[in-house]
């Protein structure tokens, strides 16, 4: 699950480690878990009912809250203690891998520009993953999916890259070009040049 899981977020153009697939032979895996865990953005755990068993997750999630990254709980079964308790989990019996998936991704961008300084480098790669995200959308659905994340971003951490390539999208992806979103409906398109609109008045540009 948590490879399928790595799979999926790989579309929404993040980068994953996962230590049974990427560690390879003979590389000594503490130190390798350890340079994951210096490095990376958010951490997605499991929670199982034999995770707090474990001798290394409690740490591993522990580094990465010291550390001020998202950590998204997953809860399979059993709810997340301690000082990662108060964080709301993901129900994975509620859904489907791809919709967990969408989830820890949508709860990755909440957390990156909510629970930290706005100019965070952090929050400004995790800015630029939605865009690219929703700039490769691969079909209508996952432009319905993916767009209302653009509405996360805040205002002063667009530039004009991401912008001009948000715009661009909608020419040269027609799965976001001939796109209806829902609630209430309107083109996709149309709610791009909006937000783009907007995002020019407010920077000038």
């Amino acid at each position: 699950e948590a490879t399928e899981l790595a799979n999926i977020l790989e579309s929404f153009h993040c980068s994953c480690f996962v230590a049974h697939v990427q560690i390879e032979p003979s590389e000594d895996w503490r130190d390798v878990i350890e340079r994951a865990l210096q490095t990376c953005h958010a951490l997605a755990a499991y929670v199982t009912p034999d995770f707090h068993g474990s001798l290394w997750t409690d740490q591993e999630v522990g580094w990465a809250l010291g550390r001020g990254v998202p950590v998204i709980p997953i809860s399979v079964g059993v709810q997340p203690y301690g000082f990662f308790g108060a964080i709301q989990a993901i129900q994975s019996g509620q859904w489907g891998a791809w919709t967990i998936g969408f989830h820890v991704f949508r709860a990755i961008t909440l957390r990156s520009f909510r629970g930290g300084p706005p100019h965070s480098a952090n929050a400004a790669i995790v800015a630029r993953t939605v865009v690219q995200a929703v700039c490769d959308s691969p079909s209508y659905d996952g432009t319905r999916q993916r767009v209302p994340l653009l509405d996360l971003v805040p205002a002063d951490m667009w530039t004009t890259e991401m912008i001009n390539e948000l715009e661009q999208a909608t020419v040269n992806n027609s799965q976001i070009r001939d796109a209806t979103l829902y609630g209430p409906a309107r083109p996709a398109p149309q709610h791009i040049h909006d937000l783009v609109g907007r995002l020019r008045s407010a920077t000038g540009s």
